[in-house]
């Protein structure tokens, strides 16, 4: 065979080896993009779905500090779509300094596995300053080979209506207690009246 022959020979071969590699990269690509279309609708189906109930989305990399804020979530605030844009903002900003110990600590619970779900209650501060009671849901969807979680998934619930209705129900509450009190101390000032009398009574007619 001659070196003409070889080198054509070889030429044949890489070209197929290329060729292989091609289509090989063609069809990982493909599967990628069949997976990130197939995640794409996923998460939007289930957040239509809570934002159906409601709820807005906040989806937070945990790593990066990146979040992204679904519509409803900017609309519970005030925010127009454009007015909080996706970025990078502090895990703890907007949330009322009184409640902030809660939020850490549930949070700090929930990461270290002594509670099943992150749940907590606390107020947020809109974007006109004013406050509102939120519940905030979430969960780990992702964590590091070390168990150390990367990505978190959650929704926030407006529940100052909800919180107004307690407080009232406590004022009344409050309220009525006090009645209560007072009725009961005059009761007792009546009796004692009314036995004071009766023995004052009893002392005269003996006397």
């Amino acid at each position: 065979v001659s070196v003409a022959g070889l080198l054509a020979l070889l030429f044949v071969i890489l070209l197929a080896i290329v060729k292989r590699a091609q289509n090989i990269i063609i069809r990982q690509n493909r599967e990628r993009e069949a997976a990130q279309e197939a995640l794409s609708s996923s998460e939007e189906r289930w957040q239509f779905a809570l934002e159906g109930s409601g709820a807005g989305v906040w989806d937070r990399n945990l790593r990066t500090g990146d979040v992204v804020f679904s519509k409803r979530y900017k609309e519970i605030y005030g925010f127009a779509e454009d007015d909080l844009a996706d970025h990078q903002e502090p895990w703890d900003a907007r949330i009322h300094p009184d409640d902030l110990p809660l939020v850490e600590a549930n949070r700090k619970a929930y990461f270290n596995g002594e509670e099943q779900t992150f749940s907590n209650e606390r107020r947020m501060r809109c974007k006109d300053g004013s406050w509102k009671w939120i519940l905030s849901r979430g969960m780990v969807v992702a964590r590091d080979a070390n168990g150390k979680p990367l990505r978190m998934i959650g929704t926030h619930t407006d529940i100052s209506e909800r919180k107004q209705a307690e407080a009232e129900l406590d004022q009344h509450r409050h309220h009525l207690e006090e009645i209560v009190v007072v009725r009961t101390a005059e009761l007792a000032r009546a009796r004692d009246a009314a036995d004071a009398a009766n023995r004052a009574k009893s002392s005269f007619l003996a006397n």
